[in-house]
């Protein structure tokens, strides 16, 4: 299966600050994500983010979920080994995000990893 369709909601954002109210972000976020099939997560660094509740929901209606960050021990705790047991999830860390697209362009859809 190949990606048809990207979504991500802060090509929307121009400028630092520019964010729509949280009301709006939530019905349109998540309405996007009970859509998807697939949903791609980069957190680069440990932060307090809406991306937490956005993986969280992510994984709770049981989307295939790729999470990139720099450090496993920059998520939450519960999150750092649920790959280990969530057959739906794969996290997987990363420098910088060359590496990233290196890995989607090699790997096409099976960087994916779920059979």
């Amino acid at each position: 299966t190949s990606a048809t369709e990207v979504y991500c909601p802060c090509e929307k954002i121009m400028l630092p600050g520019q964010f729509d109210d949280a009301k709006r972000a939530i019905y349109e976020d998540f309405k996007v994500l009970k859509e998807s099939e697939y949903y791609i997560f980069i957190y680069p660094e440990k932060s307090p983010s809406s991306i937490l509740l956005e993986m969280g929901y992510a994984i709770a209606l049981s989307k295939k979920t790729v999470i990139f960050t720099h450090k496993k021990s920059d998520l939450p705790f519960m999150l750092r080994k649920a790959d280990e047991s969530i057959g739906n999830l794969l996290i997987f860390t990363y420098r910088s995000i060359d590496n990233i697209v290196t890995k989607i362009k090699r790997e096409g859809d099976s960087f994916l990893g779920f059979g």
